[in-house]
């Protein structure tokens, strides 16, 4: 989590992913508010990725941001995990940006330097990607194709940072997945 102005980081927490994620977010998320000494009337948006990730984070991630929005009056903004990591890339660099998921598949899109789309978000098999000329990959699953491996997680301030640049009324906090969920749960009542 972090809180960002035009100029600087103003507070930032950094919390190790762990099972107890739901439990753990809204207390991180008021301490980082407590740390950079602000009430919420001075917090003009909120942020959170949309995926693709983990369902449930990415679910928890967008029903506190849905929540927070609905109690204070401020707009949440939904970003993907694409376009995030990109941003933190270095500049005019042209990035493709690879993340796990999982069933030897790997989620996959590409930016220009100027963090343009290239490609349409896809789920690929690693050896099946073809990436533009000069894409470098990043991203947690770009040591599939030739990557580091690293960035393994989005920088919050760079997320606040976009967020910071986005359209409300076009980048709203929903799920972005780019295939169903692998459960699904159903309920039959019988008489």
């Amino acid at each position: 989590m972090a809180i960002v102005d035009q100029r600087q980081v103003l507070a930032e927490t950094v919390e190790p992913p762990a099972r107890d994620q739901a439990e753990r977010l809204m207390p991180a998320i008021e301490a980082t508010r407590l740390a950079a000494g602000l009430a919420w009337t001075a917090i003009d948006r909120l942020a959170v990725t949309t995926g693709p990730g983990g369902f449930t984070g990415v679910r928890v991630g967008i029903a506190a941001a849905r929540g927070l929005a609905l109690a204070t009056g401020k707009p949440a903004i939904g970003l993907t995990t694409f376009a995030a990591l990109a941003a933190g890339a270095p500049a005019s660099t042209a990035v493709a940006v690879a993340l796990e998921a999982g069933r030897g598949e790997i989620y996959l899109q590409c930016f220009d330097g100027e963090r343009r789309p290239l490609t349409q978000p896809a789920v690929v098999r690693p050896e099946a990607a073809v990436l533009p000329a000069g894409c470098v990959p990043i991203g947690p699953a770009s040591r599939l194709l030739g990557g580091t491996g690293e960035p393994r997680r989005v920088d919050a301030a760079t997320l606040a940072r976009l967020a910071l640049a986005a359209v409300p009324s076009q980048s709203p906090p929903a799920p972005f997945y780019l295939r169903a969920p692998a459960v699904t749960w159903s309920a039959a009542h019988h008489g």
